[in-house]
């Protein structure tokens, strides 16, 4: 839902989901949850949504919780992005690297380096932040993962058209479309959130044509020709 910008329902399913696990008392993805709670919230432009997020960091930092903690250091390298604190959002990028770095997770070095690329973009320190962004770029496409790619190629193009370099930054920009366009479609779908249009259509190719009025010729006894209109049911 959030990469839909459905972020607002996005926060309602996610706040089911917490008082789901506390009613059966299962625990094991609140801190997966509460990071993409706070994600949301963010996007949807709260300001106050880093220091619970900090508190569940340091959480899963003390119970040794890996994947958990990764995915808390990623949320919140978007959320001080978000809130203009580049500074920070790079010491998240570096801690993402150094743990992909030293275990050999590819995807997870994708993703330390677009948010380090983002900041140093944000910062315009222009000639590292295209490195980073290629890294990224270029990881991702190589594991397939067309999110991480998508977003890497759409800041490029953010980056060349700041230093007014038209054509590269249309080039990227047209990768990212070209990746966004049946991603999301395919995304609309899962969530149920398919084309009207694509009812309508096969409802169209699915309805029967109508048959349409005739004339008859017959002949009576008397050895005359007759015409009569008939409608498409006979």
């Amino acid at each position: 839902l959030p990469d839909l910008g459905l972020n607002q329902q996005a926060v309602e399913q996610l706040e089911r989901g917490l008082t789901l696990g506390r009613d059966t008392g299962i625990l094991f993805w609140r801190a997966a949850i509460d990071t993409h709670l706070a994600v949301a919230r963010s996007r949807l432009g709260q300001k106050d949504v880093a220091p619970a997020l900090q508190a569940v960091l340091e959480q899963t930092r003390r119970s040794s919780e890996r994947y958990m903690m990764v995915r808390c250091i990623d949320g919140l390298a978007e959320i001080m992005l978000a809130a203009g604190d580049t500074r920070r959002c790079r010491a998240y990028g570096d801690e993402l690297l150094a743990i992909a770095e030293s275990n050999s997770l590819r995807e997870l070095e994708a993703g330390a380096r677009r948010w380090r690329g983002k900041a140093l973009l944000a910062e315009k320190d222009y000639m590292e932040a295209q490195g980073e962004l290629f890294r990224a770029a270029a990881l991702a496409e190589d594991i397939g993962r067309v999110r991480l790619q998508m977003d890497a190629d759409d800041a490029l193009a953010r980056l060349f058209a700041a230093q007014g370099q038209s054509d590269a930054a249309q080039r990227h920009a047209a990768k990212a479309r070209a990746i966004a366009t049946p991603f999301i479609t395919e995304l609309r779908h899962a969530v149920g959130l398919r084309n009207l249009a694509s009812f309508a259509a096969v409802a169209k190719a699915d309805k029967p044509k109508a048959a349409l009025p005739q004339f008859k010729q017959y002949r009576e006894a008397d050895g005359r020709f007759h015409f009569k209109l008939v409608d498409g049911d006979g």
